[in-house]
């Protein structure tokens, strides 16, 4: 035991209790343990703390600002006493701001940049899961000239769980498991995140990344820039759920420089070009990310798209599995959700890997009049298939990609367009005779 702490265990219990009652009860609206760290010192102190404090967790409401900002709180937290060392198991914090100006609000409450000499600034070193959200939304002259740096910046080693709604804010941790940001705010708006800004953050954390969700207009809109050179895509092997709502070159940002593992199937909800999209999986991309088919389906039921698109690599030679896959997997009904019954559909053929799902704005009829030759940027993509809906129900099978800036053919490959040009005939057939 320390030299320092020995003289004060010399004191009577009495004066003990009211030391520890000087500590003070938890603040977990600012992550401050107070009481909560005595048993970890000594028998003796863990007995005086059990005998004058109520050491279990718990939840409170309340303002916790003065004036009228309001912010409630909601904590849990599981104090677990090993030795002389203190864990909190499953700490939890949740802060939302109710005011219409909640932003401001929770940047006092966490620090920001500019109030670094401010007294009680949120303690994140104990947090593992935080969640903070504003619920009200007043825009007004305040965001007229807001820009990242102006947001907070917290250090939390813990961290394995961040929740945003309506809150930007700035992290430093390189063990995030889960990270989810939901922005309901106007896409005009400058209060955002800069899309290489918070790849950084997720590269930090690529390592232990199990799901993502980017959701909203939580983005910087980014200027197409011909970049000289993408460095290559860092792997997340750990991650299980990426989600991403955001225009065609943000999405173009991420898709570059992500590489997924087997057991991710990444869904894009892509406003804007779907051909600047698409693009990103052309004939000059990774063999991993190289789309060779596309599957064109309706988009589900008041989600404000066209439709949605799989993009996937043909996975055998077997001409009967492609039409196989034309006949029974590519047709999509009303009676479908929205991304896991598309995903359930082509994952289970045999014909082919789907590594991708995009919603985009193009309507499934745009793509049965969109000219094949305009999509020279993506002429890796060898197969087309279109699912539309009508009195009868007509999928579209055919060879997609203009030769005109692919690579010179082989004797192999002229054999097996030639072989594919018969297929797309032969399927032409059968089909319409299934339909009739």
């Amino acid at each position: 035991m320390s030299s320092s702490v020995f003289p004060l265990l010399q004191l009577p219990n009495e004066l003990l209790i009211l030391i520890a009652e000087t500590l003070g009860p938890p603040d977990f609206s600012r992550c401050d343990p107070g009481w909560l760290v005595l048993p970890a010192v000594c028998r003796r102190l863990r007995a005086v703390a059990a005998r004058s404090v109520d050491l279990s967790a718990g939840e409170f409401f309340g303002h916790t600002f003065s004036g009228e900002e309001e912010c409630s709180v909601s904590w849990d937290s599981f104090p677990v006493y090993n030795g002389s060392s203190l864990d909190f198991r499953d700490w939890y914090l949740r802060l939302v701001a109710e005011c219409p100006n909640g932003w401001q609000a929770l940047d006092r409450h966490i620090g920001s940049p500019f109030l670094i000499t401010r007294p009680h600034r949120l303690n994140t070193a104990w947090i593992k899961t935080l969640s903070l959200g504003c619920q009200a939304w007043k825009v007004d002259s305040s965001m007229a000239h807001w820009s990242f740096e102006d947001a907070p910046c917290f250090v939390a080693p813990a961290l394995r769980s961040l929740d945003l709604t309506n809150y930007i804010v700035d992290w430093l941790c390189e063990g995030l498991e889960d990270l989810s940001v939901r922005m309901h705010s106007r896409p005009t708006m400058n209060y955002r995140y800069p899309v290489a800004h918070l790849f950084e953050r997720l590269a930090e954390s690529r390592q232990t990344l199990q799901s993502v969700q980017l959701m909203g207009h939580c983005l910087l809109t980014r200027t197409e820039a011909h970049e000289s050179a993408i460095p290559d895509a860092l792997t997340f092997p750990s991650l299980s759920k990426f989600e991403l709502t955001t225009a065609s070159n943000e999405a173009a940002y991420f898709v570059r420089r992500m590489s997924f593992p087997a057991a991710c199937l990444p869904i894009f909800n892509v406003h804007g070009s779907a051909h600047g999209f698409l693009s990103c999986f052309s004939w000059d991309c990774d063999d991993i990310t190289r789309s060779s088919a596309l599957t064109i389906r309706e988009a589900a039921r008041d989600s404000g798209y066209g439709c949605t698109v799989t993009g996937s690599r043909i996975s055998t030679k077997d001409g009967s599995a492609l039409r196989s896959y034309a006949a029974e997997h590519v047709p999509r009904l009303d009676r479908y959700g929205y991304g896991q019954e598309v995903r359930r559909l082509d994952q289970s053929s045999s014909a082919l890997e789907p590594f991708f799902i995009a919603n985009l704005d193009w309507t499934v009829n745009a793509w049965k009049s969109f000219r094949l030759s305009a999509l020279d940027d993506t002429q890796s993509m060898r197969y087309l298939f279109v699912n539309g809906k009508g009195p009868a129900i007509q999928t579209r099978y055919c060879r997609l990609g203009s030769m005109g800036h692919a690579p010179p053919p082989s004797p192999k490959r002229t054999r097996a367009v030639h072989q594919r040009t018969l297929l797309r005939r032969s399927f032409s057939t059968s089909h319409q005779a299934q339909t009739r």
